[in-house]
């Protein structure tokens, strides 16, 4: 974490002084680690096993200029594993409350039949899958097609989803810096927040919206229909 640029702070006038930043830093831990050697070319003893790693703040000042340090282009593979590590999670809860519906287990810990209870289906999927593992209280969660699902739900959309993340950190670590040219997309601009909200919204609605239809959205419209 480099901290905030003097523009962010009470004299943004003042000029940043320093004698080696956070990105310098890790360039001599790697040196010392992966060559032996000090940054003066002095050899080590006994290079250092430790593992490297640093924190981004994407929102600090000067956003312009957040991206422009990655420098790397986002290729082929970087948009296939990002497409992954966003439609995992999601199919594990649908395909989970799929077979929570069709399965004898499943349905056998359904206390309320209907839309209600294939609420209490998803949410539970939902839950283990993305949030704390809860379950509605009409769910006999505490079973074993529930206990067993519901953990294969939660190790896959949880911890394997790592993998794709890993896999794109690591392809851009093995890129060449790149400067930014006429193609780049600035993603400090109203369009950029345009198409990344536009395109949240469509993911999730193609995504859910069909599922919800069949639970939440059904019983809000038999709640109406009592009144």
């Amino acid at each position: 974490m480099t901290g905030d640029d003097v523009s962010a702070g009470d004299h943004p006038e003042a000029k940043p002084l320093y004698d080696i930043d956070a990105i310098h830093l890790l360039r001599i831990a790697r040196i010392m680690r992966d060559e032996g050697q000090y940054l003066s070319g002095r050899p080590l003893a006994q290079p250092p096993t430790f593992l490297i790693g640093a924190v981004e703040n994407p929102f600090a000042p000067p956003l312009e200029f957040r991206p422009m340090r990655l420098g790397k282009k986002v290729e082929a593979f970087e948009v296939k594993m990002a497409s992954v590590a966003i439609l995992l999670p999601p199919l594990v809860v649908l395909v989970g409350a799929a077979i929570g519906a069709l399965a004898e287990g499943g349905k056998a810990g359904v206390a309320n039949p209907g839309a209600h209870g294939f609420s209490e289906i998803l949410y539970a999927f939902s839950s283990a899958g993305n949030n704390n593992g809860s379950a509605f209280a009409g769910l006999s969660a505490n079973t074993p097609f529930y206990n067993t699902a519901l953990g294969f739900a939660m190790l896959i959309s949880r911890y394997w989803l790592i993998i794709p993340v890993l896999a794109v950190a690591g392809s851009f670590a093995a890129k060449k810096t790149v400067p930014a040219g006429p193609g780049t997309l600035p993603t400090h601009t109203p369009l950029f927040v345009v198409l990344i909200i536009g395109t949240l919204g469509l993911v999730g609605a193609l995504t859910f919206v069909p599922a919800l239809a069949l639970g939440p959205i059904v019983e809000h419209f038999q709640m109406l229909s009592l009144k």
